[in-house]
């Protein structure tokens, strides 16, 4: 939940046969791919005041991006097999732009995204080479890794207005003369992003499962709820992420196998997403997220990133802190809007 109790944990797909067995959702260090990028790149540019909502992010990429054979090579790649220059931060995490999350990380540094990782939000598997590796903590590929319940208790922070609750699995414990030996009763937050971030984040993941027709998460939606995430693939599809919200909690879903193979349906992960939580909802009273008296929500220009003028035809609604609001579009419209194109990430 919000404040970090572990509600519930899945450590295999196959039945329980003893006690103390490997927890995957606990145990396993492994790579969250693209759902990593929500946690640190975007928010932390948000939290800088690099970003808005709507800003305009550059899908292109870097020269000098990984050295090989003795040289810099260009980089990264896209699932999509292009680049689609100039888009909005909605459109750049709906399609997965692995482009505009590098220029992203560039412009906030590797060590300051490391330090928020294992100081303000409890990722404790890292490796120092992550501190400078421009892949590792915007596009999920460590040298170290993560944990299913450490996404699980990151993503929290778009529910609770940017704070980081150490995940735990119990409430209290008394020995045999009833003394407290360790409780977690009131556990004290990290303020790791603020309010307005958190909460542009979070609609910002809403418009990625309500309308990417990029990747998979689309399937993680709970009819009639308001549910955000996003999903991660590695590497020749050895690993298949959603890691989201709803209004009650969060959940972090990974499949893949122990001993690392492509995986024939990504879409497992969001499918099993979807089945989980709308189990876990069913029967509660329905609410939304709370959007802080902090915010103010305006149509924007999706061709310029601005708020939207007269002139501007493709729109859309945008989140922005009172005292940071974008300027009014000026007729330059240079930005991607969509496409038709598919792609899965």
């Amino acid at each position: 939940d919000f404040d970090g109790r572990v509600i519930a944990t899945t450590g295999s797909s196959k039945e329980k046969t003893a006690n103390l067995l490997y927890d995957r959702a606990s145990d396993s260090v492994l790579q969250p791919g693209s759902s990593i990028k929500p946690i640190f790149v975007y928010p932390i540019a948000h939290e800088k005041g690099l970003i808005n909502y709507s800003s305009l992010v550059l899908d292109e990429p870097i020269e000098k991006y990984r050295y090989e054979d003795g040289v810099w090579k260009p980089g990264p790649n896209n699932a999509y097999g292009a680049y689609n220059g100039w888009m909005t931060m909605p459109e750049a995490i709906s399609w997965s732009s692995n482009g505009a999350t590098i220029q992203l990380m560039q412009q906030i540094g590797t060590e300051t995204a490391y330090d928020q990782a294992v100081n303000m939000m409890g990722f404790t598997h890292l490796d120092p080479f992550d501190a400078n590796s421009l892949g590792a903590l915007s596009l999920g590929g460590m040298k170290g890794g993560v944990t299913v319940r450490e996404m699980a208790a990151a993503m929290a922070y778009v529910g609770n207005g940017g704070l980081f609750y150490e995940p735990y699995t119990y409430y209290y414990v008394t020995d045999a003369n009833g003394q407290t030996i360790l409780d977690n009763r009131n556990n004290v937050p990290i303020e790791a992003y603020s309010p307005e971030t958190a909460y542009a984040i979070n609609r910002v993941l809403r418009y990625n499962v309500l309308t990417s027709t990029h990747s998979h998460s689309m399937n993680a939606n709970v009819s009639g709820w308001d549910i955000v995430g996003k999903t991660g693939t590695t590497d020749d599809d050895k690993d298949s992420w959603f890691v989201g919200a709803s209004p009650y909690c969060t959940l972090a879903v990974w499949t893949g196998y122990d001993v690392p193979e492509r995986i024939s349906v990504l879409s497992t992960a969001t499918t099993t997403w979807r089945r989980v939580m709308s189990n876990y909802l069913d029967g509660l009273e329905y609410k939304e997220f709370d959007m802080p008296d902090s915010i103010i929500s305006a149509t924007y220009c999706k061709g310029s990133g601005k708020l939207a003028a007269g002139y501007c035809g493709a729109t859309g609604t945008g989140y922005y802190a009172k005292d940071s609001m974008p300027e009014y579009c000026n007729g330059m419209h240079i930005a991607f809007t969509g496409a038709t194109q598919g792609a899965t990430t």
